[in-house]
């Protein structure tokens, strides 16, 4: 399989310009996105990623550290030169101390003017987590579904400048944010005769993500004034948790109770858990090369998050990232709703508007899932595959002709060469059909975008419309 390895790795046939050079840091691409990503007008960079693993070149990165550490040092020096300056006006030395701080703050390594901040989207069990921690280059740093657990929070990724330890801060609602949430929970937990469904309701409704938040916290469902007399969880409201380990398993252990929330919402029946009162929770990683130059990757659980403050959060980032990683499962990346239930419309017009379509990229995990039978089926391929298939079934008849008419022991020789050849053929078949399938798919994202930026474009007068209208995930078809 070394070769359907090379394939689906190789940015050879399929290009991956969104991601840029394999040897530069991410934060070094997604400074110019301008010159990576296809332009809006001519529609989305689709990516398909088959577990690349991210390298940088240290040299480039050493060098960037050590130039901006230089022009801190003159900076530094050119300060202690205007605290000894005498017959200069007082206000024009004011003014350049205040202008010389400005630029010192700039080339303080955690400063934001420094930072690339990367959006990452996605349903759950895309694999967005499974992405960025191959990105990490760590295996199990953040939470994955594969664990029945899915990313409840606002997750901010950033490069650990200042040692190598794993560090952590949780921001926890504050009591108003949370209390407001509570209301509004238990609201939607009333039937419709005003009384509390005690048992869990069906797990897709507005209903069963209440009785899973409230049970997560408190163990129970009661009124208000009831919960509030609970406070072992709600205690932390307002404050920020800080976090640090040497050692990676230990640091997800940590953060895994204020990050994770289980996928069945039933699993939340205990109480005590902190994910529904996390606002957003900060991450510093050490030895994270792809994030070394500054970039710094949002995990965001969805737009569309039931707790209005962290949706704010999130909808925040989407607004000011650097660039968007939209992230699917390769077998739903042709579905044109994949986007727009990510996003809800008021949302995707506020990009069109602020020109961020552009920025945007299309990631497909698992491409390693290829069925062949439907393949084929799907993308009409029969043809092009039966050669290789009759080959096949002739050298299995050629086989078994062998092991009739001959017991030497030379004869495994050749039976081995044309099990060979079967298992080649085998390989070509696979390759072909990931080769359309990528070819299909890029195409398909490519024109689901243009639908989507056509159809902005043709209500360009109503734009404040969905931007305002609280309904704005209605179609206007």
């Amino acid at each position: 399989m070394e070769d359907l390895d090379k394939l689906l790795s190789s940015d050879e046939e399929f290009p991956s310009t969104s991601l840029g050079d394999r040897n530069m840091p991410v934060g070094g691409v997604c400074s110019s996105q301008s010159s990576q990503h296809y332009s809006a007008e001519h529609g989305l960079q689709a990516t398909v990623s088959y577990k690349a693993k991210p390298e940088c070149k240290g040299a480039a990165c050493k060098q960037d550290n050590r130039q901006m550490q230089e022009c801190k040092t003159v900076l530094m020096n050119f300060k202690k030169a205007l605290s000894k300056v005498e017959g200069v006006d007082e206000v024009h030395i004011s003014e350049w101390c205040d202008k010389n701080n400005e630029l010192l703050k700039q080339t303080d390594s955690n400063s934001d003017s420094l930072k690339t901040y990367i959006a990452v989207c996605g349903d759950t069990g895309a694999g967005k987590s499974y992405l960025l921690n191959a990105l990490l280059d760590e295996e199990d740093l953040l939470p994955s579904s594969s664990m029945r657990a899915c990313t409840a929070s606002v997750v901010e990724v950033s490069y650990n400048m200042k040692n190598q330890k794993y560090e952590a801060d949780v921001e926890f609602f504050t009591k108003q944010e949370w209390y407001t949430e509570l209301e509004a929970l238990i609201d939607d937990l009333r039937d419709t005769s005003g009384n509390l469904r005690r048992r869990c309701p069906d797990s897709d409704s507005e209903a069963a993500v209440a009785f899973s938040r409230v049970k997560a916290v408190y163990g129970r469902i009661a009124e208000v004034e009831e919960l509030n007399q609970i406070h072992n969880v709600t205690r932390y409201l307002g404050k920020t948790v800080h976090i640090i380990e040497d050692e990676v398993t230990k640091f997800h252990n940590e953060i895994e109770h204020f990050i994770a929330s289980p996928v069945d919402s039933s699993q939340c029946g205990g109480g005590g858990e902190y994910w529904p009162i996390v606002k957003r929770v900060r991450l510093r990683v050490p030895r994270a090369d792809a994030l070394s130059s500054g970039a710094v990757l949002v995990d965001l659980p969805g737009v569309k998050d039931s707790n209005p403050a962290r949706d704010s959060v999130a909808k925040e980032y989407l607004k000011t990232c650097d660039a968007v990683w939209i992230v699917s499962n390769i077998t739903r990346a042709a579905d044109d709703k994949t986007a727009k239930y990510i996003w809800n419309k008021s949302l995707r017009t506020q990009l069109f508007m602020d020109g961020q379509y552009g920025r945007i990229a299309f990631i497909c995990t698992k491409a390693d899932n290829c069925d062949v039978k439907d393949i084929c089926r799907r993308l009409h391929l029969r043809e092009r595959i039966s050669p290789l298939e009759k080959a096949n079934a002739e050298l299995r008849e050629q086989i078994n002709q062998i092991k009739k008419e001959s017991k030497q022991p030379h004869i495994q020789l050749k039976i081995n060469e044309l099990e060979n050849k079967i298992r080649s053929n085998q390989q070509a078949i696979v390759i072909t059909c990931v080769k359309a399938r990528n070819k299909f798919l890029k195409c398909q994202i490519r024109k689901n975008f243009r639908s989507e930026l056509q159809e902005m474009r043709r209500v360009p007068n109503e734009a404040d419309k969905y931007v305002d209208s609280p309904d704005g995930d209605d179609d206007d078809d």
